[in-house]
């Protein structure tokens, strides 16, 4: 069993949306082994936001544990609480603010790589360490199965 510290991060205009949010990352690039990005605890206070964004070869989903969010769903607002999860597919755009004049929003976050050893990031993002290990991997890997039917064509 392994304690793990959090990294905490706050974050400034958050692809473009308002004030300050507070993400708690709780596992590392090692715990999450290139399958998944992140794995968060976001707090967004009243009056803040995170500003829309797609998801190119990966997926996030969030789970609402406290407060209420305006969720923007590719262009469609709809408004969330306690108890509600989302998902944004990969190639899908969306946004969250806080909807609460006095209370802060809190969630959980999750971001999944769907291919595996390609690169995956959010488009206003950089690649995670995970995501640029994994391209590493897979260029690797093709090169090693190359290598393999080369040999086996020309001993049959």
């Amino acid at each position: 069993m392994a304690i793990i510290e959090s990294e905490h991060i706050d974050a400034e205009k958050r692809f473009g949306g308002n004030g300050t949010i507070h993400i708690q990352k709780l596992l590392t690039p090692k715990e999450l082994d290139g399958k998944c990005a992140m794995f968060a605890r976001v707090t967004i206070p009243p009056h803040a936001s995170m500003g829309a964004h797609k998801h190119e070869g990966n997926t996030e989903t969030y789970h609402i544990l406290s407060g209420r969010a305006r969720y923007n769903d590719n262009g469609k607002e709809i408004e969330i609480g306690a108890g509600t999860t989302t998902f944004c597919a990969d190639g899908e755009v969306h946004a969250i603010a806080n909807a609460s004049e006095t209370e802060d929003l809190v969630f959980m976050a999750l971001i999944i790589n769907k291919y595996f050893g390609r690169k995956a990031t959010a488009v206003r993002g950089s690649p995670s360490y995970s995501s640029r290990f994994c391209i590493v991997w897979i260029h690797s890997y093709r090169r090693a199965s190359i290598g393999s039917r080369r040999a086996a064509l020309r001993a049959g």
